[in-house]
């Protein structure tokens, strides 16, 4: 009897200590935001940075609309959408009652990418056109393993896009879904989109 009572809180220390050594692991979640452009995962130089920086910032100025940068290294054992969204809802990108924000995620050691785009922002920037962003100014410079050059031609496109307030007529919807469905890239990098909606290309 002494020994199946000593086996099952044996069993229990374990699973207890698998549970402390996870909340450990994640502990740095969410990563300490660093202005509009956050490089955890060291791929851009100062030039590259401070270019974002201002891109960004001049959209929020015209705007109001936030877009935050970040690169890391690991996802952690997370999904990349459940690291988006969780990201996006801790750092509150977007002005609150407007959920105009829009979040560039790239975890390099993982090979995914990821655009969250709040509800204020999805008339002019839907699931089809953001995956149209990633499969033309993302993936192509990312499978050279050029993430700068990438990173910086999504977030021009996406503030571009943003500045301009134009809304996605139904057709013009139409035809960028048609792309993502005949899409061909690296399987390994995958585009997602905004809350409430979910595709994936690849």
């Amino acid at each position: 009897m002494g020994r199946r009572v000593t086996r099952r809180l044996g069993v229990l220390w374990g699973l207890c200590l698998v549970m402390c050594v996870g909340v450990v692991l994640r502990a740095d979640f969410p990563p300490k935001a660093a202005g509009y452009v956050t490089d955890a995962a060291d791929v851009l130089d100062a030039a590259s940075r401070q270019s974002l920086e201002d891109r960004v910032k001049a959209t929020e100025q015209k705007t109001s609309a936030e877009i935050a940068v970040v690169t890391v290294s690991s996802l952690d054992g997370m999904t990349v959408e459940d690291y988006a969204v969780r990201l996006f809802k801790a750092w509150g990108i977007g002005k609150k009652g407007r959920d105009n924000g829009v979040l560039v995620l790239v975890a390099t050691g993982d090979r995914r990418v990821r655009i969250e785009v709040g509800y204020g922002l999805e008339p002019i920037l839907p699931d089809g056109l953001a995956g149209d962003i990633i499969r033309h100014q993302a993936i192509p410079a990312f499978k050279d393993g050029d993430y700068r050059k990438g990173i910086v031609a999504a977030v021009g496109r996406i503030a571009d896009i943003v500045d301009a307030n134009e809304t996605v007529t139904p057709a013009e919807r139409e035809r960028y879904d048609r792309l993502a469905r005949t899409a061909d890239f690296a399987p390994t990098w995958i585009t997602t989109p905004f809350f409430g909606v979910f595709i994936a290309i690849g």
